[in-house]
């Protein structure tokens, strides 16, 4: 009557095969937003005081996380692009605090970062270079018959 069956085969619960599902579809609507910072402006030991610091802002802004990556050079931000926007001038505010030398990040600055791409795109087209294949060819020097 067993014969068909594992000796030890138990299915698992149905809650275990929804719960990856739930976590990977919420991992993938995040968007993520890294603000660079030079390294020569990162401060000895400024992870220690500004880790909590960030912890803190993600909290209040429904749960982002936010990390300081030193050897990067940079802050990250993940989670809801609405939060992120709603978190931009406090984690300015924090910048400014920890990092008082540095320049204001073109990410946290007017425009969110879009600003410095705009100029770019207003600036005009150089003029074209010409090249050999465009210059029209001499013609060749009549030769005399003699």
């Amino acid at each position: 009557s067993s014969a068909g069956r594992l000796p030890h085969h138990r299915p698992f619960p149905p809650l275990l095969h929804a719960l990856p599902c739930t976590l990977v579809a919420r991992r993938m609507a995040d968007d993520e937003l890294l603000v660079n910072i030079d390294k020569a402006f990162w401060p000895r030991g400024v992870v220690r005081g500004l880790a909590p610091a960030l912890r803190s802002l993600g909290d209040r802004h429904g749960g982002l996380v936010m990390a300081a990556q030193q050897t990067k050079g940079n802050i990250m931000v993940k989670g809801p692009l609405d939060q992120i926007e709603a978190s931009k001038p406090e984690l300015l505010r924090l910048i400014e605090e920890y990092f008082p030398d540095a320049p204001t990040p073109e990410e946290l600055g007017p425009g969110g970062g879009t600003a410095a791409v705009e100029e770019v795109e207003e600036l005009p087209a150089p003029p074209p270079v010409p090249t050999p294949a465009t210059t029209p060819a001499q013609a060749p020097a009549p030769t005399s018959a003699a």
